[in-house]
């Protein structure tokens, strides 16, 4: 009967201490999500005041380095706290393409190397596409990257190819395809001109306002004609 009675009470302290234990690790768990929410708070803070005193003073305005650096080290704290998550990759990627629009992104070895693909933006989007593969945001944010490193190259179109494998219809996918398929259309292979011209007749039916708008800075906004049934939308394509 004691010998019972002992086994139960092991087995009740083994219980308790499992959940104590799961209870440990549910506490450090939430608290490096309130310690992300708390860095990331940060950051999105300073990434909208500065797309809205861009779109204020487009000619005028200029990223501080030390904004910069506060924004990109509060995006790599949150990494830090949640480095398995794809969206804090994203959240740091977003920061850098700012510090390469102004000149602040830094070499990511120790030399400083020059070659693009030593360049952290890139490898952040690899982080991201790698921990969510079937997101097709992030490939078409990350082939617009490439774009911004005149890298029109298989990894390029490979990840054009995916993004609207992934999502045919979605609004920054069609933009996107819309802007790169019309600024490096002589680069492209025939296949992907192809897939970026039925995306652009996609863009076209959906959103035909946004769709003529692009194709106006090329001087291309007649090609959309066919795809407008509204008469008065075919009058602004002409």
């Amino acid at each position: 009967m004691k010998v019972q009675m002992n086994q139960r009470r092991l087995v009740n302290i083994f219980v308790v201490a499992a959940g104590l234990v799961l209870l440990v690790m549910a506490a450090a768990d939430a608290m490096q999500l309130v310690k992300a929410g708390a860095f990331n708070n940060q950051t999105e803070a300073y990434l909208d005041f500065w797309h809205e005193q861009q779109k204020k003073q487009p000619d005028e305005f200029q990223l501080k380095p030390r904004n910069y650096a506060i924004a990109l080290q509060g995006a790599e704290q949150a990494l830090a706290a949640l480095p398995d998550s794809p969206e804090q990759w994203v959240l740091k990627a977003r920061v850098e393409d700012w510090g390469r629009q102004y000149g602040l992104l830094q070499a990511g070895d120790e030399n400083h190397g020059e070659s693009a693909e030593e360049n952290p933006l890139l490898d952040t989007w690899h982080h991201a596409i790698a921990l969510r593969p079937a997101w097709p945001y992030a490939w078409s944010d990350y082939a617009m990257a490439r774009a911004q490193f005149s890298l029109i190259d298989p990894e390029f179109e490979a990840a054009l190819f995916r993004a609207n494998q992934l999502g045919p219809w979605e609004e920054r996918v069609l933009e996107n395809n819309a802007l790169l398929g019309m600024h490096y259309h002589d680069w492209l292979s025939q296949p992907l001109q192809a897939t970026l011209q039925d995306s652009l007749q996609r863009l076209t039916e959906r959103y035909p306002y946004k769709a003529v708008g692009i194709a106006r800075r090329y001087g291309r906004a007649g090609e959309l004609c066919p795809w407008l049934s509204n008469p008065e939308r075919v009058r602004e394509c002409l």
